[in-house]
C-alpha cells in the first residue's frame, strides 16, 4: 500500500505493508472533496484493509485491478454510485478485497480435513495371491476399481477379504493395509473419467481453498486414518491421536497462525475425539493448547449421538451402491471394530445416572425404547432400544437366536473398546470443542434411515429386512416400502439421508443459553448467474440458462465470553442437503468462504480493538496521530 504519508512496502498477511492509504494525488486535484468521500486499498496495506472494514456509511472503495469480483464494477464512478445506493454491494466487495489478502498472505491459517467413515483410501503393505491379479504392496485396496471387478468376474473374496479385519481387530494371516498419506487419500477414492465424481470427497474443498484462498500442500493438512478400527486402536496401533496431535503444532508453528479443522460425517468424532484425547492426557494445559492452535472447527454431517448405519451394517448389511451382495458387506463390515463408535446413542453409556447427560431435545420414545426389533421363526418378538445397544444385549441375543458368533466379536469390542474405555464417546456425548469459532452444517427433511424391523425365517441363517423406519419431512415416522405413517419423532425435521435430526442437531445444545440464540432464516432464492447490479445490458437474458437456487436454511448463533475471550457458535440447517454431496455442495462451500471471511474480519477488528481502542474515530478511522504500524506476527 502506498499513498500519502509515506509510500510503504507491500508486505504479506493481514498485517504489514505501509501507511494509510490515501486517495490518488491526481483525482484530489481534480475534485478536492474526493478525499472525503472514498478511499483506496492497496494490496498490502495495513491500514487501508482497517479502514475499508470500519469505511463510513458514505464512502466507497476503488478497486485497482481489472476483474476484482462477478459484480464486474471497474469504474470509479460506478462504484461510488452503486456501493453509496446498496450497502451489501459495498459489503461485498470489501469482503471480496479480504479474500485477497488472504489470498495474497504467504502465512495462513493451516486448514486440518478430517474424512468420513470409508472417506480415506486404504494401502495394502503385504502381497496377497489371488485368482487373476494379486494384490501387492501399495496397491490401492480402498477403493479399487480394478479390485471391485475383479471381485465381480473371477474371485469373489480376495478383495473383501483384504479390507477385513482379524482377531482383536489385528490383520488376516495373508493380507495388511493401512491408510494411505497425503491429500490425495482423501480427495478421491477412486480417480478417473468415470469415477472421479462419485468417489470425490473433500476434492472440490481442496479446489475452493486454492482457487479462492490461494491454499497449497503446505496448508492444507490431511488426516486419512483407518477407519475401520475403534479409537483406542487407532491410537494403540497407529499412534494416531499423538501424532496429529504434533503435526497440528507443527503446522501451527510454520504458519504462526492457528488452524482451523474441518470434518465430515464420522470425520467430526474423530476430530472431537482428538479434543477428548487432549484433555484426558493434559488436563492442566489442554484448553490453553486447543485455544493456541485451533482458531475454528467446521462439523459438516456430524452423527453425534449415533445413526442406524452400524446396525444394518452388522446386521443385514449394505452394498453402499456397490456391486457386491449385501450379505458380502456384511462379513466385511462384522469385523469393523469401530461400527460401535457411532451406534444411536442417547448420549450416555448404558447404566449412567441419566442426569449426567442432559438431553435438552428428547427424541421419541422410538429413540430410545425401539429402533431394532427382531421377529423370531417362532413369532416372539423383541424389541431393542438404545440403551439396549449400548449394552451390547442385542448382539448378545442376535449370536444366541442365529447362532452366529461374529456378533459376539462386536460385543467384545464394544465391551472392551467402549466400555472400558474412560475417553468413549458412549459415556457421554462430545461436548463444544473450547475454541473460539464453531460452524456447524447439515442437511434436513430427507427421509433418513430411523429404525429397522427384521424377521427370522426358517430355513435362513441371516436376518431378513421386514421393514425400515424413515423419518421423513416435519419429522414424520414412515414405513419406507409402504409409506404407511407409524408415529412422529417428535422433532419437526427429519435428518439429511443419513443421520436423522436429532443426531445432527445435538450441536444446538453447544449453545451456552438457549435464551440467547439468535435464529435467521433465509429462503430459497435464485441465484443469477449474471450478477451485474448496474443491469443496463441484455447478458443478463444470456446468461439465465445458467442460473442456480439456493436452497432455504436457518442459521442459529449464539456468543459467550469465557476468560475475556468471545466464542461464537453457527448452526446452519440446510433444506434438503444430503449427507454425502454436502462436501461438495457449491452452496457449502458458499457458507464456507461467508464464515471464514467473517471470522478473519472479525479478528482483525478485534486486533484494532485491542491496539488502538478510544484511538479509532466516529468514523472507524485510526486517528492520524496515532497510526503505527502492527508487527506482522501480531495477527
Amino acid at each position: 500500500g502506498g499513498g500519502g504519508g509515506g509510500g510503504g512496502g507491500g508486505g504479506h498477511g493481514y498485517a504489514g505493508g505501509g501507511p494509510f492509504a490515501a486517495v490518488d494525488e491526481e483525482d484530489e486535484e481534480r475534485d478536492p472533496e474526493l478525499g472525503k468521500r472514498m478511499f483506496t486499498m492497496g494490496p498490502g496495506g495495513t491500514y487501508g484493509l482497517f479502514t475499508a472494514l470500519f469505511g463510513a456509511k458514505t464512502r466507497a472503495c476503488s478497486l485497482r485491478c481489472t476483474e476484482d469480483s462477478r459484480l464486474w464494477l471497474i469504474s470509479r464512478r460506478d462504484m461510488h454510485r452503486y456501493a453509496l445506493i446498496n450497502p451489501q454491494i459495498k459489503r461485498n466487495l470489501l469482503r471480496n478485497e479480504l479474500r485477497k489478502v488472504v489470498a495474497r498472505s504467504k502465512d495462513k491459517n493451516p486448514v486440518l480435513l478430517f474424512p468420513g467413515f470409508m472417506s480415506s483410501r486404504l494401502v495394502a503393505w503385504q502381497n496377497k495371491g489371488c485368482r487373476g491379479i494379486g494384490v501387492h504392496v501399495l496397491d490401492h485396496v480402498w477403493l479399487s476399481i480394478e479390485k471391485l471387478m475383479q471381485t465381480m468376474i473371477s474371485d469373489k473374496s480376495c478383495w473383501l477379504d483384504c479390507l477385513r479385519l482379524g482377531a482383536k481387530q489385528g490383520d488376516p494371516a495373508d493380507c495388511k493395509v493401512r491408510a494411505m498419506d497425503g491429500l490425495e487419500a482423501l480427495a478421491e477414492l477412486a480417480p478417473g473419467v468415470f469415477t472421479a465424481g462419485p468417489t470425490t470427497i473433500y476434492g472440490n474443498i481442496i479446489a475452493f481453498l486454492a482457487n479462492e484462498f490461494g491454499y497449497d500442500i503446505n496448508n492444507i493438512i490431511p488426516f486419512p486414518y483407518d477407519w475401520r478400527l475403534s479409537p483406542d486402536m487407532m491410537e494403540r496401533r497407529d499412534g494416531f491421536f499423538y501424532e496429529t496431535k504434533q503435526r497440528i503444532e507443527a503446522a501451527v508453528k510454520n504458519s504462526g497462525k492457528a488452524a482451523v479443522a474441518v470434518g465430515h460425517s464420522q470425520g467430526n468424532i474423530v476430530f472431537l475425539q482428538l479434543m477428548r484425547y487432549v484433555q484426558h492426557h493434559w488436563p492442566d494445559t489442554a484448553d490453553a493448547w486447543i485455544r493456541k492452535h485451533i482458531i475454528a472447527y467446521y462439523g459438516l454431517g456430524a452423527p453425534l449421538l449415533g445413526s442406524m448405519d452400524p446396525i444394518v451394517g452388522t446386521t443385514s448389511g449394505t452394498n453402499m451402491g456397490l456391486p457386491i451382495s449385501d450379505a458380502q458387506a456384511k462379513n466385511m463390515a462384522i469385523t469393523f471394530g469401530s461400527m460401535s463408535w457411532f451406534l444411536p446413542t442417547n448420549g450416555r453409556l448404558h447404566g449412567n445416572d441419566p442426569k449426567a447427560v442432559p438431553l435438552p431435545m428428547r427424541p421419541d420414545p422410538l429413540w430410545e425404547e425401539e429402533i431394532v426389533s427382531v421377529e423370531l421363526a417362532s413369532g416372539e418378538r423383541h424389541g431393542f432400544g438404545t440403551e439396549e445397544l449400548l449394552s451390547g444385549e442385542y448382539y448378545q441375543f442376535m449370536a444366541s437366536h442365529f447362532n452366529d458368533t461374529r456378533y459376539l466379536q462386536q460385543y467384545e469390542y464394544l465391551r472392551k473398546s467402549y466400555h472400558n474405555d474412560p475417553l468413549s464417546p458412549l459415556h457421554r456425548a462430545y461436548e463444544r470443542p473450547p475454541v473460539r469459532n464453531v460452524f456447524m452444517f447439515y442437511g434436513i427433511n430427507k427421509a433418513t434411515d430411523y429404525g429397522v424391523q427384521y424377521k427370522q425365517k426358517e430355513g435362513q441363517v441371516e436376518p431378513t429386512i421386514l421393514n425400515k423406519i424413515v423419518e421423513d419431512e416435519g419429522g414424520a415416522l414412515k414405513i419406507k416400502q409402504s409409506g404407511e405413517l407409524v408415529g412422529s419423532s417428535g422433532q419437526g425435521k427429519s435428518g439429511d439421508e443419513t443421520v436423522p435430526y436429532v443426531s445432527l442437531s445435538y450441536c444446538q445444545t453447544w449453545h451456552h443459553d438457549p435464551e440467547a440464540i439468535n435464529v435467521t432464516e433465509s429462503s430459497e432464492k435464485l441465484v443469477e448467474y449474471y450478477d451485474n447490479p448496474i443491469g443496463r445490458w441484455g447478458e443478463r437474458k444470456v446468461f439465465s440458462l445458467m442460473n442456480t437456487v439456493e436452497p432455504s436454511y436457518t442459521k442459529y448463533e449464539s456468543k459467550q465470553t469465557v476468560n475475556g475471550e468471545v466464542r461464537t457458535t453457527q448452526v446452519y440447517e440446510v433444506d434438503k442437503l444430503g449427507h454425502r454431496n454436502i462436501v461438495k455442495e457449491a452452496f457449502t462451500l458458499d457458507l464456507f468462504r461467508d464464515t471464514f471471511l467473517s471470522m478473519i474480519e472479525n479478528e482483525v477488528l478485534n486486533y484494532v480493538e485491542r491496539n488502538y481502542g478510544s484511538d479509532v474515530d466516529g468514523d472507524g478511522f485510526v486517528q492520524k496521530s496515532k497510526r503505527k504500524a502492527p508487527k506482522r506476527d501480531e495477527l
